[in-house]
């Protein structure tokens, strides 16, 4: 069991622009599928897990009316605390980082759950999997991850140089947890370079630069993250199907 005082927040980032999304005008993370916006799914699974105590949700200022319109639905919303994205995801993330220390004066041991709005197969079992895991006193970061089951080579321009062992490689998901003093460590301490945060693709990379380790649970390749109309385009069947 975890220490009673210790407490646990969510961050789930929905600021993004989704550039990379062609067929579409909006951020993915707002299409809906089943009449309901994609952000929606991890948010409502958030809002019911017992494990999280206050959810900050990170979105571009230009779509605050619409989801307060949205939120104010969902059972729980009063556990929601809006706050607006900046020009990189990690930048994003720091802002919520801000917002939660400030109001909720964090303590080092507190846990925060990050969590990409674009993956919305998350489920109250990978919730409670990745605070559950830091009952394990000496653990200071948790992430979703899974081996490949596709060879991986290294190379350049169309040539492969190196193949890794499948086993020694994996695919980093989200949900990702640290302890607070690991956030503290990386967005307020000043012990990694700016830039390097700045533009930091997720907390594993960050906490590597801490020069600590970061466990695994299994993740699920399922739970894929949607960057590509292909992936919309096949997250619409599954969810039609179900």
């Amino acid at each position: 069991m975890l220490d009673n005082k210790t407490k646990t927040y969510a961050i789930l980032l929905a600021a993004g622009n989704s550039t990379r999304i062609k067929l579409h005008s909006i951020p993915k993370q707002f299409l809906t599928i089943n009449n309901t916006p994609l952000f929606v799914y991890s948010l409502k699974q958030l809002l019911l897990s017992s494990h999280i105590d206050n959810v900050v949700l990170v979105i571009n200022k230009i779509h605050y009316e619409y989801v307060l319109e949205t939120v104010a639905k969902l059972k729980n919303h009063e556990k929601i605390n809006i706050v607006f994205g900046d020009t990189t995801r990690s930048l994003s993330l720091k802002n919520a980082l801000v917002f939660l220390r400030d109001k909720f004066l964090l303590k080092q041991n507190d846990i925060i759950l990050t969590h990409d709005a674009s993956r919305i197969w998350l489920t109250k079992d990978m919730i409670k999997q990745s605070i559950s895991a830091f009952e394990e006193k000496q653990i200071e970061a948790i992430t979703l991850a899974y081996n490949p089951d596709d060879a991986i080579g290294i190379g350049n321009s169309l040539t492969i140089e190196k193949t890794l062992k499948r086993n020694e490689v994996f695919i980093i998901q989200t949900p990702q947890c640290a302890r607070f003093s690991v956030f503290k460590a990386i967005y307020f301490d000043n012990i990694i370079e700016s830039g390097k945060v700045d533009n930091a693709p997720d907390l594993c990379y960050l906490v590597t630069l801490l020069n600590k380790k970061t466990k695994v649970i299994l993740g699920d390749k399922h739970h894929f993250k949607i960057t590509y109309d292909a992936d919309l385009k096949m997250l619409s069947k599954l969810l039609t199907n179900n």
